[in-house]
């Protein structure tokens, strides 16, 4: 089975959704004896946890040389690039972090970065509720 996973906001993210696809990244081919895993990342940018752990069996990092927000406008608007375009073919898909990108899987699973879109979005800037509870939903 190959799973891929995102691990972009490992690099970019905000607080928690940082620290939570750090620690994925940092567990990933540690579990799982008949998984291949690939880490996608878009960056632009050194991580402040250091590389991923490519060096391990089973553990592919897959990097896109680009800015987060461009990568992400452009799969937005025009749906230009899926993961698995990098990846390869891939059994699993997690969208662990903010971006919710597309793949070719034959499962995807994602993490909701906070539900406060749906509970109090009038305590966020609007354009980023409507937008953010539209990802979480479409993904």
């Amino acid at each position: 089975m190959i799973v891929a996973i995102d691990g972009t906001d490992r690099l970019y993210g905000e607080r928690a959704i940082r620290r939570h696809v750090a620690n994925i990244v940092r567990l990933v081919g540690t579990f799982g004896e008949d998984i291949d895993y690939r880490v996608f990342l878009t960056r632009f940018r050194r991580s402040p946890y250091g590389p991923p752990p490519a060096s391990r069996p089973r553990v592919a990092v897959k990097t896109c040389r680009c800015p987060p927000r461009v990568f992400n406008a452009l799969n937005r608007r025009w749906g230009l690039f899926s993961v698995d375009r990098f990846t390869g073919p891939v059994d699993v898909f997690h969208a662990a972090g903010t971006g919710l990108l597309r793949c070719r899987a034959r499962e995807y699973a994602a993490t909701a970065p906070g539900l406060a879109v749906f509970a109090r979005p009038d305590l966020l800037p609007p354009g980023y509720a409507a937008e953010t509870r539209a990802r979480i939903l479409r993904a």
